[in-house]
């Protein structure tokens, strides 16, 4: 996670790079819109193996990011008191809610994101 101020400026994210550790400049890969960085991993492998540092993450309102206390308050990355919960049992959670979304309910996380901004 890259970790800012602000709770709307924490930032899941996926790296992904050669083992040597060698690598060209960075690719920076965006999804769209209602989707989440997970489905970037294909493309992130394909850079990651042309020597990239590949870098996916989910946009604000999306993914991750859209897990409010309004929809889901057990896993939401910012709690209703604005504390993060950056805690690695819960990411799997997190991930499995969102991956098991319909696409309204996704687009009501994210417009319930969006009110809570």
């Amino acid at each position: 996670y890259l970790v800012g101020d602000a709770a709307h400026e924490h930032v899941p994210l996926l790296l992904a790079q050669l083992p040597d550790g060698n690598c060209k400049p960075v690719a920076i890969l965006l999804h769209g819109t209602g989707s989440c960085k997970e489905k970037m991993i294909p493309f992130m492998d394909t850079y990651a193996k042309q020597g990239f540092l590949a870098v996916s993450m989910d946009n604000r309102h999306l993914g991750e990011r859209a897990m409010v206390p309004e929809i889901s308050p057990e896993v939401a990355l910012v709690a209703s008191d604005g504390s993060v919960n950056l805690d690695t049992g819960i990411l799997a959670k997190r991930l499995a809610v969102w991956a098991r979304l319909s696409r309204p309910a996704r687009l009501a996380s994210y417009q319930a994101s969006m009110r809570s901004a």
